[in-house]
């Protein structure tokens, strides 16, 4: 005979949730993480370290996936991680110079998507570690494996060469052949800019500090005329300052000082802090992981549902808890699984309350023989049952 309790639809969901979960932690693994800007985990491409300062530093941080509207009025500086290695799409470039309109924003930095840091941990992989031959080839397929996927993701996996023009005026990359080197490059830092910019431009060196930093450079930023150059390495510039409509436009030619495994550098994270340094105390930051723009009317993807709320912090952790709290419940629930129940036995033990209760029906006949009758008939029955 089956058991009712595995009779009862609740417990197969609580089975189904266990075994759904065990078989999560089995097959996840110790796979590597590469995704680019990921907000949260341990991705070598990833900016949790980066928004991690920020928040010690006292600023309120929000994550969001894409641009849009709802911005404005949420936060005073936004960065946007450009996720594309080509230039800013037009509805990206009428979007940028529509959130500089907004009397809420007062400065935007864009970190171009030029390089990461997946072949150079690979490279410090097989020239640190003592790795045999067998590890070798592992790690050379590894590394040519997320080669491929990259050209996949980049479709023809070239990166191209664009102007200023062709990228709306806000900057230009260029190809440049550059020697195989692991040495670190010399960053020059200038302070910013006063109200005459062509002070600054005739007199460079006046306040510039450099320290090393290990940054492998591949296509050269090519700012806008209008722009300052804040950071630089020999003729590669580095960070740019601008105005666009009243605010304050920082281009950052590659994301790797903000990367978690560029961070390992001392210089990259020297370099990171004067990011930080950028940003006003107790400020309002929102950081876009992508430079895609959704309008109003696009902000709830049709095929995304409910489940796009997963993809922002805190709602995954949230969510968690709400399964783990029911799954609790449950075994709170029922006795197989749960707290022993105790049935309480004392009011049935007390026979006296029995014998009361026999006399009081026995009174109400009010026929006294009736009474004795009775009570012999039970003292007969108890003599012979002895």
């Amino acid at each position: 005979m089956t058991n009712p309790f595995f009779q009862k639809p609740t417990v197969y969901y609580s089975i189904f949730f266990c075994l759904f979960v065990l078989t999560g932690i089995g097959c996840g693994g110790n796979s590597l993480e590469t995704d680019y800007a990921k907000p949260r985990g341990k991705s070598l491409n990833g900016i949790s370290t980066f928004l991690q300062l920020l928040r010690t530093n006292g600023h309120r941080v929000e994550t969001v996936p894409f641009l849009s509207p709802r911005l404005m009025g949420r936060g005073e500086f936004l960065v946007i991680f450009h996720d594309s290695p080509g230039p800013l799409e037009q509805e990206s470039q009428k979007a940028i110079q529509e959130l500089c309109q907004s009397p809420w924003i007062h400065s935007i930095l864009l970190v171009l998507n030029n390089g990461d840091m997946t072949e150079q941990y690979f490279d410090a992989l097989k020239k640190r570690a003592q790795l045999d031959s067998d590890q070798w080839k592992k790690t050379t397929e590894a590394l040519d494996s997320l080669l491929e996927q990259k050209k996949i993701h980049t479709k023809s996996g070239e990166k191209p060469e664009f102007s200023v023009e062709e990228a709306g005026g806000f900057y230009g990359l260029k190809k440049v052949e550059r020697p195989p080197t692991e040495k670190p490059i010399m960053v020059d830092i200038f302070p910013e800019p006063d109200t005459d910019w062509n002070i600054h431009k005739s007199t460079p060196d006046i306040g510039k500090i450099s320290f090393p930093a290990q940054w492998r450079l591949e296509r050269r930023l090519i700012p806008d005329k209008e722009t300052f150059i804040r950071w630089s390495s020999g003729e590669d510039p580095l960070l740019t300052q601008g105005i666009l409509l009243d605010t304050r436009f920082f281009v950052l030619s590659s994301a790797i000082p903000l990367l978690n495994a560029g961070l390992t550098d001392p210089g990259n994270r020297a370099l990171c802090e004067e990011i930080a340094s950028l940003i006003p105390p107790n400020t309002r930051v929102i950081v876009s992981t992508s430079s895609h723009w959704r309008g109003a009317g696009e902000d709830d993807p049709p095929d995304g549902g409910i489940l796009r709320f997963l993809r922002v912090h805190p709602y995954p952790w949230i969510f968690g808890h709400a399964l783990l709290a029911i799954l609790f419940f449950c075994w709170w629930k029922y006795p197989i699984l749960g707290r022993p129940r105790s049935e309480n036995g004392s009011e049935v033990k007390r026979f006296a309350r029995h014998i009361d209760a026999l006399g009081d029906l026995l009174g109400r006949t009010g026929d006294r023989s009736y009474i004795l009758m009775r009570i012999r008939e039970w003292q007969r029955v108890r003599n012979n049952s002895k």
